[in-house]
């Protein structure tokens, strides 16, 4: 049979390994954190520079003449596609 004292170290043991434990999961945490943060942060330039690519699309078939139209919204349609997909690709990106 254990006595008080006994059992008090041995909880008291048992109570640091966890907490050692808890400490290591933390830590790990602070580093996925951190890399995943850096995930974000590529992936949503890389999304702000795509729309910003649009705009300018789209800006270019706005100020497009009349008889220009037709060819600019082919190039505009051409850079959509390739935009979306480069945005799906970055929060795939994020995701994994």
């Amino acid at each position: 049979m254990t006595t008080k004292t006994e059992y008090k170290v041995k909880m008291e043991s048992e109570i640091a390994e966890l907490e050692a434990k808890l400490a290591s999961i933390k830590e790990e945490a602070k580093i996925k954190a951190a890399a995943t943060a850096a995930k974000y942060d590529e992936a949503t330039h890389d999304m702000q520079q795509q729309i910003e690519v649009a705009k300018g699309k789209l800006a270019e078939v706005g100020d497009a003449a009349e008889d220009a139209w037709d060819k600019m919204k082919d190039g505009m349609e051409h850079s959509w596609v390739s935009v979306k997909n480069m945005f799906s690709a970055a929060v795939d990106k994020i995701k994994s």
